[in-house]
Formats: structure tokens, C-alpha cells, sequence
């Protein structure tokens, strides 16, 4: 087990150097191809900001099936964000987990999370998108369930760590 405060750091340089290691082939190797436009002379950085952000919204009528990407992706990442936010309050509340065990536990669904990106992205290819984003739907919302009737098989910690590696796959 952790010292006391020391899981924080930990979960932290985690994943600060998660975020490295998968930063590092686009920082080495992708090489910037569009030229670089002025800004418009007269104008701020904002009002230059504002008025990209005006013509690209005029074109996303171009665009009707990104727009629905768009809105599916922000309210399916949003519903995820809420489940990992109320898993680390109902592990410190209900479970009554300390905070180095939460942060071993975030730890852990960090680990399941890219063994599962792997698992889907295999699946989506046999599968294909729909399908596999509607297995992850069914997924996530039986976990969701099990998780407001724990604990169904009396242990609720057990439980808790098995979801959390269900949840991050």
C-alpha cells in the first residue's frame, strides 16, 4: 500500500507520462502541412478567433453527418465522464475506499482502458463501428446497473475493483 498522499502524485506522473509516450510519434513525426494565414491586419487575436469560429460554424452545413458525429460524441464522452466522476465518489463514500486505494484503482482503470482500446479497435474491424460502439453501450450501461444495486454477490469492494476493470476495458 501507498503512503498517505503519495497515490495522488503517483496518479498524476501516470499520467502525465501517458500522455507523453502517445504525444511523442505526432511531436517526431507528423509535420505541419497547412501555411500559416495572417491575421486579418486591424483585428485582435480574439475578433480573429471569433470570426474563424463564425465562417466554420457557416460551413458545417456542408457537413450535416460531422454535426451528428459531433453531438453523439459530446453527449456519449459526457456520460462516460460522469460515470468515472461518480466511481471515485461512491469508491471514497459508499465503499469507503481511502484515497491511496482510489488512486491505485484510477491507476488500474488506466491500464484496462488501453488493454481495452485495443480489445474494440480488433472489434470494430470485424464488426465494424456501429456494432461495436452499440457493444460498448450495453457495457457500460450493465455496469452502470450493477453498480447501483451493489453489492449483488456480498463484497462490495470485490465488486467495486471488478467493475472498475469491466468499466476501463
Amino acid at each position: 500500500m501507498l503512503k498517505s498522499g503519495i497515490g495522488i502524485s503517483w496518479v498524476v506522473i501516470s499520467v502525465a507520462l501517458w500522455w507523453l509516450v502517445f504525444a511523442l510519434p505526432m511531436m517526431l513525426w507528423v509535420r505541419e502541412r497547412a501555411i500559416p494565414k495572417p491575421r486579418p491586419r486591424g483585428t485582435g487575436h480574439l475578433s480573429a478567433a471569433f470570426g474563424r469560429l463564425r465562417c466554420t460554424l457557416r460551413q458545417m452545413k456542408r457537413f450535416p453527418e460531422l454535426v451528428k458525429f459531433l453531438i453523439a460524441y459530446l453527449i456519449y464522452n459526457d456520460g462516460i465522464e460522469t460515470v468515472i466522476l461518480s466511481a471515485t465518489i461512491f469508491g471514497s463514500d459508499v465503499v469507503h475506499l481511502g484515497l491511496d486505494q482510489l488512486a491505485l484503482f484510477i491507476l488500474m482503470i488506466q491500464g484496462t482502458a488501453f488493454v481495452g482500446s485495443l480489445l474494440f479497435a480488433f472489434l470494430t474491424g470485424r464488426m465494424g463501428n456501429k456494432r461495436a460502439v452499440m457493444v460498448t453501450l450495453v457495457v457500460w450501461s450493465a455496469v452502470v446497473l450493477w453498480a447501483w444495486r451493489m453489492p449483488l454477490f456480498g463484497n462490495i469492494v470485490t465488486e467495486y475493483w471488478i467493475l472498475g476493470i469491466i468499466a476501463g476495458s
